[in-house]
């Protein structure tokens, strides 16, 4: 595809019966020529007349002359549809006396101006550097002047025009009309599978539309910022998705409301040397100092020996960008963390520091770190950048204003969480290469053979523990709360008898049913949600009934299923647990499992019909249910057996039982909180976030009046009436009376 194909198809395009004009200059300066009426630039644009057949070409004046003699083409033809090809000047390079008339205009855009208020044209299209799209000192102009004409922008940044120096250099197609109208972007992709044709055909398609979007490209219908490029992917709807992205670790703000943007030094002249802040011989460091993997190279620090103002040095835990970057799809910033080094160092005009404020925590620090590196970051910095030939480059102020997560509490446990493991992992791999060199350094051979022995049998013992805890059966007999785990272990008892194992596998898929609806409710009860079949369950036990399978898979169904709950996030508590119908097998998996208990419970199975092949695909189901509860692990279910409060602090210390694992026997621990209404001997659920959620009336842990171990019960069967209601073991099906039916009242479970 070449860009004169291109051309054509947006001629046909906007002006289908049109003969335009195309206006190209034709010049290629000497670079060391700085003769002001010469124009100084490196451009050549010849190459562009081959193969524009259907246009009427005209070579024009070099430099800021291009403008009249353009215009004056124009006057002298009856087109009103007219393509352009400026010369590629401006800044310094354009006279003294166009930058006093025209201050920071080049000649693209007053010849833009000039053609529609001095001609009749009514279809200008222009071929410009993408970078006069994104320059800052054009925005008011681009606002005024777009406002006053309809715009389509056309991006092609893959295809090469011209030379070798101006094939570097990605350039857009620009439609304006001289009536006014709405902004549209189009961008060809870099996609050999979508043809011209059907470019064209989308392309007529946006020009149609009054609002919306097409394949390739959308109506813009709101003003455009002159802060900000004015560009395909900035005001798309991908690019306000990302945006959006950073909420998702946490709240979403201005960088620089979370951190300092520090600029380098600044060379001082010599009239200036009576300055008192003045610094001279320092050391600083420049790109090549930061790594593209993230490493600063302080080997490459350079000295200044000249005078500056302006010098910050590093910080420790500054984080340190490139200011210009290559662009890539596999990553955001360039930029590394600054370990204080004992010498001073500063930084040049190549960098940019971002020191994070005080008051972010270190969590919050690596969070910021990661997302600034990420791809997310690399494809916002395509929208919000300035593109440099192929590379990025960052302003100061378009870096203030980067939209970035500031870490949840959620985010932050999970961030420290894989630095305290990265940290450890390192200390044994110290403690490890200590170890081997214990030989070589000894001194004692019977003493260097034991602490190899020692140190090689900690070493297994970590390798061990850490190799369990890829499996699931590890994690959920460890870290999972007790009722769950211990009844996990139950059933994979009964090898040689298919029946037992069988009921309990059932009996573990009923239990895990059960617990989660506990969860579901309490995570109701704190978002002051209702659960509409609590009022279900609690019409039927007034009747002399019970709770079933059926029943808490209907609580998790309404929880994974209603409207009232689809709004939830990572960080309300308990969010796993309306998740659940997500995960893959879990729905199915416990369907199964509970019309097999429904079977089983009414006598359509038989001992002999259940064969050892049927119990390993029951467990299979079972394991699937196990894998997707895995949030268990953030969850602590504790019984409080001691409290001292502080009610002037409004702080608790309490000692509890840890009923995590499949270990009947609990550890007692110490923690303290900071409420005072703890209830001593209750169960209470710590959610991911460490905060204590009663579980009363719904689990209570007590004795097991069969056997006398400590069980975990719930609500089982109610007569109707009274103050008695009937509660079940989790680990042993047993049931004990329990007068606590007002408590269940009060949670919506009796009427």
């Amino acid at each position: 595809m070449t860009y004169q194909s291109i051309l054509n198809n947006i001629v046909h395009s906007v002006a289908p019966n049109e003969s335009p004009l195309a206006l190209l200059s034709n010049f290629a300066p000497d670079p060391e020529d700085n003769n002001e009426s010469s124009n100084t630039g490196v451009y050549l644009s010849s190459p562009i007349a081959d193969g524009l057949d259907e246009f009427d070409v005209h070579i024009c004046d070099y430099g800021t002359q291009f403008v009249e003699t353009a215009l004056e083409t124009i006057r002298n033809t009856t087109s009103t549809v007219s393509f352009a090809h400026p010369p590629l000047i401006g800044g310094n390079n354009l006279p003294k006396s166009w930058r006093d008339a025209h201050r920071h205009l080049g000649v693209a855009e007053v010849f833009a101006e000039q053609v529609f208020s001095t001609t009749a044209t009514e279809k200008l299209i222009l071929l410009i550097p993408k970078s006069l799209m994104q320059l800052r000192s054009l925005g008011a102009w681009r606002q005024a002047f777009f406002k006053q004409h309809s715009v389509i922008i056309i991006e092609h940044d893959f295809i090469s025009i011209g030379s070798d120096f101006v094939a570097r250099i990605p350039f857009v197609t620009i439609v304006l009309s001289k009536e006014p109208g709405l902004i549209k972007f189009f961008k060809i992709p870099k996609d050999t599978e979508i043809s011209e044709d059907r470019i064209h055909n989308d392309l007529k398609q946006l020009i149609k539309q009054p609002a919306g979007k097409t394949r390739l490209g959308y109506v813009y219908e709101e003003d455009i910022s002159p802060q900000y490029p004015c560009s395909f992917d900035f005001y798309s709807e991908e690019t306000e998705r990302l945006r959006n992205e950073s909420s998702i670790l946490g709240e979403k703000v201005r960088l620089d409301e979370i951190a300092d943007v520090i600029l380098p030094f600044r060379p001082v002249r010599e009239e200036h040397h009576g300055d008192q802040n003045l610094v001279t011989n320092f050391y600083y460091l420049n790109a090549r100092s930061i790594t593209v993997d993230g490493r600063v190279i302080l080997d490459d620090k350079v000295k200044y020996p000249r005078l500056a103002s302006h010098v910050n040095f590093l910080e420790d835990g500054d984080f340190i960008l490139r200011k210009i970057f290559k662009h890539s799809d596999e990553m955001g910033f360039v930029l590394a963390i600054y370990e204080a080094d004992k010498q001073q160092i500063a930084f040049n005009t190549s960098l940019i520091v971002v020191r994070p404020k005080a008051s972010m925590t270190t969590a919050q620090r690596h969070v910021l770190y990661s997302y600034l590196r990420s791809p997310v970051a690399g494809r916002l910095n395509v929208a919000k950048g300035r593109t440099l030939l192929s590379d990025i480059l960052i302003q100061p102020s378009m870096l203030k204003e980067y939209p970035v997560p500031l870490a949840g509490k959620e985010v932050c446990s999970a961030m420290e969480a894989l630095t305290k493991a990265r940290e450890s992992f390192e200390l044994w791999r110290q403690e490890c290469l200590k170890a081997e060199q214990t030989i070589v350094m000894m001194s004692d051979a019977e003493d260097a053979k034991s602490q190899l022995l020692t140190a090689g049998q900690l070493a297994r013992q970590r390798r061990l523990a850490g190799e369990q805890v890829e499996y699931i059966d590890f994690r959920i007999r460890t870290q999972y709360p007790h009722p769950i785990a211990y009844l996990w272990r139950e059933s994979q008892i009964g090898t040689n008898q298919p029946y037992l194992k069988f009921k309990n596998i059932l009996k573990a898929a009923e239990a895990v049913t059960c617990f989660m609806a506990t969860i579901a409710i309490l995570m109701a009860k704190n978002l002051s949600i209702d659960i509409k079949y609590l009022n279900t369950i609690a019409r039927r036990l007034s009747g002399k009934s019970g709770t079933n399978f059926g029943d808490w898979f209907a609580i998790l169904e309404e929880v994974n299923t209603g409207k009232a709950f689809r709004k939830l996030t990572t960080a309300d508590s308990f969010y796993g647990v309306a998740q659940l119908f997500s995960a893959p097998g879990f729905e199915e998996s416990l369907r199964s499992l509970m019309l097999l208990r429904n079977d089983d419970s009414h006598g359509r199975i038989t001992h002999s019909s259940v064969t050892v092949q049927s119990v390993e695909e029951n467990f299979k189901l079972l394991s699937s249910v196990y894998a997707s509860i895995e949030f268990c692990t953030d969850l602590k279910l504790i019984q409080v057996v001691e409290t001292t409060c502080d009610s002037l602090l409004k702080k608790t210390t309490y000692r509890y039982l840890d009923l995590t694992g499949d270990h009947p026997l609990p550890p007692e621990e110490q923690a303290m909180c900071n409420r005072t209404d703890l209830e001593r001997l209750s169960l209470y659920l710590v959610d991911q976030h460490g905060e204590l959620h009663l579980l009363r009336p719904l689990i209570q842990y007590m004795e097991c009046p069969e056997c006398h171990q400590m069980s975990t019960f719930y609500l089982d069967t109610y007569q109707g009436s009274g103050r008695t209601v009937a509660l079940k073991s989790f680990e042993r099906g047993t049931t004990t009376d329990d007068d606590s039916a007002d408590v269940f009242r009060a949670v919506g479970l009796l009427q």
